[in-house]
């Protein structure tokens, strides 16, 4: 059980590795800084994405007609950048956690009633936050190293439309047994780097920002059924 509640934390890197095919991505020593400047908008089943690369639009096997890719005009948002930066503000204090064993700075970033049902579930399972958080850094001692570092990259993000902000809302909702009402939403395509003395490895991770009361929020799937 111990092991399950632990996956929480790392289930995007636990499932973004399982769906990758475990090589390498070949890149220049500047990749992990590297974030094209373009702001341009393609369409994306469910999504609206803020691109930093020239893209046409791909939705394969989809009939166009019936994608509602509508947002709001007020909550619209074209500016890639500033979400770049906020993103990397959330997950750089996340991954800071992870490095200095701190449970409070590591999921200071996600949302309350996140944060409750994990702390519920340690209590129940009677995992103190140390010894939590020291079974995540040890996934990374394990496998890249004593000295890991982890590097970075903002590959895409896309802004949820009203359509699919409507459905993420009421699935919170129903695994936390909350009544969330979510401002906005976003899927963050993130690439990260974990490098040290044992391996190297590039992972593609999806991760989520949500708006709740003008903040914003890490989230993550690892609670829905």
């Amino acid at each position: 059980m111990k092991k399950l509640i632990l996956l929480l934390s790392i289930s995007a890197i636990l499932i973004s590795m399982s769906s990758c095919n475990g090589e390498e991505k070949k890149d220049d020593s500047n990749s992990s800084q590297s974030v094209a400047n373009s702001t341009e908008i393609s369409q994306n089943e469910g999504s609206t994405e803020l691109s930093g690369n020239q893209s046409s639009t791909q939705l394969p096997n989809v009939d166009l007609d019936k994608v509602n890719t509508e947002i709001n005009k007020k909550r619209k948002n074209d500016d890639f950048e500033f979400m770049k930066k906020l993103s990397l503000d959330l997950l750089n204090t996340y991954y800071d956690g992870i490095k200095k064993v701190d449970f409070d700075k590591c999921f200071s970033k996600y949302a309350d009633f996140y944060k409750e049902r994990l702390e519920k579930d340690m209590e129940k399972e009677k995992i103190s936050s140390s010894d939590y958080m020291k079974d995540i850094q040890n996934y990374y001692k394990e496998n890249f190293g004593e000295d890991f570092d982890i590097l970075l990259t903002i590959d895409s993000i896309l802004q949820l439309t009203d359509e699919s902000l409507k459905n993420t809302n009421e699935i919170i909702n129903s695994t936390f047994d909350k009544s969330i009402k979510l401002e906005d939403a976003y899927t963050i395509n993130v690439i990260e780097r974990v490098q040290g003395k044992l391996d190297m490895q590039k992972i593609e991770l999806e991760w989520f920002l949500i708006k709740i009361d003008g903040e914003f929020y890490l989230y993550d799937g690892a609670y829905e059924q």
